[in-house]
């Protein structure tokens, strides 16, 4: 028996869904305190797949323990600002990571440099000198 039923059969409750009136609470604390277990007491089976697999998540072991994330080195420093440049419009363009592998500025390691955003047609001074040589590829 559920404990929606035993409610149902003592008239504190409705069949179906819907609250439990805070009467309908106190009379399941009680029925619980005199020691009646309920069906939906009972603990769940966990889910599983239609593999027959648990769906929990799977214990790490020497097999399959995780990767470390690789560091790359650091290339350049270019502070905490973001780079600089300006569009054939003249518009102010930031921004911080390699355009051809995607890495943060102080990260590339790209053999022709660091490549700029393809809006960017000119840089800043600051910019230019923190990319010194970096800056061979600007289209």
């Amino acid at each position: 028996m559920t404990k929606r039923e035993y409610l149902v059969g003592l008239g504190l409750a409705k069949p179906g869904r819907g609250r439990l009136s805070a009467a309908a609470h106190t009379a399941l604390e009680a029925a619980i305190a005199d020691g009646m277990t309920f069906d939906d007491d009972k603990p769940v089976d966990k889910p599983v797949d239609k593999s027959g697999d648990s769906l929990e998540t799977p214990a790490i072991t020497e097999s399959n323990t995780p990767i470390p994330a690789i560091r790359s080195p650091k290339v350049r420093d270019i502070g905490e600002s973001q780079l600089t440049g300006f569009t054939a419009e003249g518009w102010r363009v930031g921004f911080t990571s390699c355009r051809r592998c995607g890495l943060h500025a102080n990260f590339c390691s790209c053999k022709d440099g660091l490549l700029v955003p393809s809006i960017v047609e000119t840089l800043d001074e600051k910019s230019m000198e923190v990319l010194n040589s970096s800056y061979a590829t600007v289209t």
